[in-house]
């Protein structure tokens, strides 16, 4: 398959939930129904069957690639803070601060390398966010300590768990499973591994569900200035990291395609911790994703030709 072919698949389903939504067949409540049962079911399967078939080539890459989401994300997190020294109020300071040094790595990551790359890319993905969590929270908290002064709330463990746990618990089995040389019975492997099939297409599509364009009316420059940072800078810090870490082409190609992704769709969580312009981050992930659209498939086209 060409690599024209592969970015449409990867825009065609995204503009279909644009779509969907534009005409109002869906809104914000079905698509974090169907975000749910993609977070909580069909990726843990994905996870599970290409870890199950990863080769040892791939399964040596789980370190690199773990590393590469560290230093990229803490990376990232030092240019957030130089951005964020832009602004005054504080709330607004932690928003881009946020935003910048978050991308949407596991779950837009996931879609758009999976299409791009199959289950070589599934695996390198999978490895990349590994320590999202750790990370996410470790780096997420000093940025209201440093903005704001104070935390209001500690970590969401519940929520953390409902998210993290399934595709995390998967992707422990599939590995294990496999270098244990243990065989999934086929009865299994057939009903099963066909949901994971479908994980996808329902993210690209969710992703275009979850577009709200009316959040585009409230704090579009700063909004602007995250995306242009997040879009151009990120790939750029994800190549100079790839170079350094990547042992194989898939994790080299994977690296930089996840530098490029929009903001996490995750960097409202931090909101229990301290305060935070809840306008600004609405509108930097609507903003940055809708850009994705453009940038993604042209870096695609240089880094996976």
């Amino acid at each position: 398959m060409s690599s024209t072919q592969k970015i449409l698949e990867i825009l065609f389903p995204m503009g279909l939930g644009l779509l969907l939504r534009l005409v109002g067949l869906f809104d914000d409540r079905e698509g974090e129904l169907l975000r749910k049962f993609v977070v909580r079911f069909t990726v843990p399967v994905l996870c599970f069957f290409s870890l199950y078939a990863a080769r040892p080539q791939s399964v040596a890459a789980i370190a690199p690639m773990a590393g590469a989401f560290v230093l990229l994300t803490a990376a990232m997190w030092g240019v957030g803070w130089l951005a964020a020294t832009r602004f005054w109020e504080p709330s607004r300071r932690t928003a881009v601060h946020a935003c910048i040094t978050y991308g949407n790595y596991g779950w837009m990551g996931l879609g758009v390398m999976t299409a791009l790359l199959g289950a070589e890319g599934t695996q390198r993905v999978v490895y990349f966010f590994t320590l999202w969590w750790p990370v996410f929270y470790g780096l997420g908290l000093p940025i209201g300590l440093i903005h704001v002064g104070r935390r209001t709330g500690g970590v969401p463990l519940g929520k953390t768990v409902a998210v993290a746990a399934p595709p995390s618990l998967a992707s422990a089995l599939g590995l294990a499973a496999n270098l244990a040389s243990v065989h999934v019975p086929d009865i299994a492997e057939r009903t099963l591994s066909p949901f994971g099939e479908m994980t996808v297409p329902l993210i690209l599509l969710s992703v275009g569900m979850m577009l709200d364009v009316t959040r585009l009316r409230t704090a579009l420059r700063p909004a602007l200035l995250i995306t242009a940072v997040t879009l151009l800078i990120g790939p750029l810090i994800a190549w100079a990291v790839a170079t350094l870490l990547a042992r194989d082409t898939a994790s080299y190609q994977t690296i930089i395609m996840e530098g490029a992704m929009p903001v996490a769709t995750l960097t409202p969580l931090l909101e229990e911790n301290f305060a935070m312009d809840k306008d600004l981050v609405s509108t930097a992930i609507v903003l940055s994703t809708l850009v994705s659209l453009a940038t993604i498939p042209a870096l695609a086209a240089v880094v996976i030709p």
